[in-house]
């Protein structure tokens, strides 16, 4: 959670079911002054054990069965608006995602995912398509800017070898 020192002592809404968005309940409730979980009307996508042990936090305030329909405010994030007709004053939402979506569009043309929708790569950024590269948050390696920016650094450099051995041929 790259983000969290900027939220020390704020008031934060964690949305996610999944396994990051529980450990980030856990991050977040360390230093922000309020943390809302949110897994959306799905709920937690499992059981988490954490999960007891965050009900218990006096910190942590779970609002499920219910969406967020709009976040709100001016310069900064100021509120959330939820289906069910609440609205919740805060400093700033996390949206922590189970799935990457986009991942969905290679996975039809044939490259691997794992069952998050993660592209799967080797260290040099390779897909098990020939030519295909994927790196930062598609693959759910480098969810930061820094780790994703070295990882689309070395996909580039290694497409670049990629294209070149192709016009050798």
């Amino acid at each position: 959670m790259c983000d969290g020192p900027f939220f020390r002592e704020k008031t934060v809404a964690i949305v996610g079911g999944g396994h990051d968005a529980v450990h980030d309940i856990e991050v977040l409730g360390e230093s922000a002054a309020k943390v809302y979980a949110i897994p959306g009307k799905k709920g937690y996508s499992e059981e988490y054990p954490e999960l007891e042990h965050h009900r218990k936090d006096p910190k942590v305030e779970f609002i499920e069965g219910t969406n967020i329909t709009e976040i709100g405010g001016g310069d900064f994030v100021e509120y959330i608006k939820l289906d069910n007709g609440n609205t919740v004053k805060l400093d700033g939402v996390f949206i922590i995602l189970e799935q990457v979506s986009t991942a969905g569009i290679l996975s039809d043309a044939g490259v691997s995912t794992d069952a998050g929708g993660c592209i799967l790569t080797d260290r040099d950024q390779k897909t098990d398509v020939a030519g295909i590269f994927a790196a930062g948050d598609c693959s759910c390696k480098g969810m930061q800017i820094v780790t994703a920016t070295g990882m689309g650094a070395s996909a580039a450099l290694n497409a670049m070898k990629y294209v070149k051995q192709l016009s050798r041929k």
